[in-house]
């Protein structure tokens, strides 16, 4: 559970601008929170038009691409033990 709400502090972090964040940060966080918004909008079908399907499919990865390197960003801000994901592989576990 205590992994679960930092992930989900960080998670938070990552979208929403803070007051100690630079004007840099505040500048990607708002446009990360505008491409979720189109997303959002097109997923749900609120256009009068369908998009694309490779349109649905390229605007989702870019905003998962985006969103998962922002929150591993806030994740590293903490620095707690434990929270840590490796993905390098180590003599011991070449097998």
């Amino acid at each position: 559970m205590y992994r679960t709400k930092i992930e989900l502090r960080c998670l938070l972090r990552a979208l929403i601008p803070m007051l100690e964040d630079p004007p840099a940060s505040w500048f990607r966080k708002l446009v990360t929170l505008t491409l979720l918004l189109v997303w959002v909008v097109l997923t749900i079908g609120l256009t009068p038009a369908e998009p694309d399907q490779w349109v649905m499919y390229a605007l989702t990865a870019l905003l998962f691409l985006i969103i998962g390197r922002m929150w591993d960003l806030q994740l590293e801000k903490f620095d707690i033990p434990g929270l840590s994901i490796s993905t390098s592989l180590s003599d011991d576990e070449e097998d």
